[in-house]
Parts: structure tokens; sequence; C-alpha cells
């Protein structure tokens, strides 16, 4: 029987639970010691598997654009005589508002100039540097993220609100594995490492947006700096 699309996963929510408390745990006894583990995984990744992100992400460029210029742009990701709930301009307020957010308004000038100062090939501070600066950061806010949002959200869309699946990432795959295994222990490890790591994004979204409003309200009315002040923020 499929499961009410209100209804809570309670082995999913435990599990995911279970992952975010050993993660924060282990962070508050050896902050340090969490850093390192992190680092390394970061470095391996980015060495060893570095090309296939760029790879990927261009592909679902070339994806979204194939499905918005085919046939396949024209299916609705809903019922046949359902009805758009908000309003155009609604929608990219929306969209403009979650998919940019926070990092824009610091890092929509902070990262060209961090690159023009350091990139990684030209002399810093040249034309080149410059020039490869806001290529970087165009990358970086330009199609390529919301060609990921939007692999995402086609997918979920058309599952849930087309099909009437369960609003969860484990039934996108569900004409590939099969209802059984999307019930069972493969679909709700998928659902609890996509819980897992939309919380860990969202957490360093939130994090680092703090930091910033408190290092603004720090320069501009000298509150002070701290840890304390960016948990309030």
């Amino acid at each position: 029987m499929q499961e009410s699309s209100n209804s809570i996963n309670k082995g999913v929510t435990f599990a995911s639970v279970i992952c975010c408390a050993i993660f924060i745990i282990a962070t508050l006894i050896s902050p340090d010691g969490v850093k390192e583990v992190f680092d390394k995984l970061f470095k391996f990744f980015i060495n060893n598997f570095g090309w296939s992100y760029l790879l990927f992400v261009a592909g679902f460029v070339i994806f979204c654009f194939g499905v918005a210029f085919s046939k396949f742009g024209a299916i609705k990701l809903g019922k046949d005589n359902d009805k758009p709930e908000f309003t155009l301009g609604s929608w990219f307020a929306m969209l403009f508002a979650a998919g940019m957010g926070i990092g824009l308004v610091f890092w929509g000038v902070a990262e060209p100039v961090y690159h023009f100062a350091g990139p990684p090939f030209a002399e810093p501070k040249s034309a080149q540097a410059a020039a490869d600066a806001m290529r970087t950061t165009f990358f970086h806010w330009g199609l390529h993220p919301w060609a990921c949002y939007a692999v995402v959200a086609m997918l979920l869309a058309y599952s849930h609100f087309r099909k009437g699946n369960p609003f969860q990432l484990s039934w996108i795959i569900e004409p590939l594995i099969g209802r059984e295994r999307v019930q069972g222990v493969i679909g709700k490890s998928i659902d609890t490492l996509a819980i897992v790591v939309t919380l860990f994004g969202v957490a360093t979204s939130l994090g680092l947006g703090a930091m910033q409003v408190s290092t603004g309200l720090n320069k501009l009315f000298g509150i002070p700096n701290t840890t304390a002040v960016s948990i309030t923020v």
C-alpha cells in the first residue's frame, strides 16, 4: 500500500535524527577533529572527482534545454486539469529568493574579488584575472546551479503532482527499482541521505548568513561579533 504523502516515515525520521545527532555530538566534543576529517574528505573528492562535478552539471544544463525545447517540455507537472497556484511573477520571486538567498548578498561581490586577487592560473589583479574571476562567478551563479535545481524539481514535481507518489526522493526512481524496494531499505536509505545532506546544506547557508549579518552589525553599530550573536541572528 502506498504511503500517504502527509504521513511521517518513522524509520527515515529516526535514522536521520541519529545521523545528525552523531555529527553534532562529535562536533561539540572535538570540533578540530571533525574539521580535519571533513577537510580530508573534501580534498579527496575534489582531487579525484572534481572533473565529474563539472561534467554532470554541464549535463544538467544540456538536459534542461533539451527538455524545454522538446515535446517533453509541454508535459504539465501536475494533473491535466490543474491550474497554477501562483502567478508567474510570484514564482520568479520565490525561486530567486530560495535559489540565491543570502549568499548572493555577500558572495555576489566577494567571490569575483576573491578570484581576482588570487586566480588559479592568471597573474593576480591582471586583466586576465578579472576575466577569469567573472567567468568563474557566472559559472557558480548562472545557468549551472539553476539546472541542478531544475532537474531535482522536475523529478519531484512529476512524481508527486503528476503521479501522486509521496513527496520523497526515493519515489523518483520507483520506475527503475520497483515499489517494494522504494518502500524497503533502499528507499529509506535514499530518503535518509537526502534529509541529512539537505540539513547540512541549509545549516551551512544559514550559518554563513548569520556570520555575515553579525559582522555587519559589528561594523555599523559596534555590536560584538561573537558566536552567541551569530546564534541569536
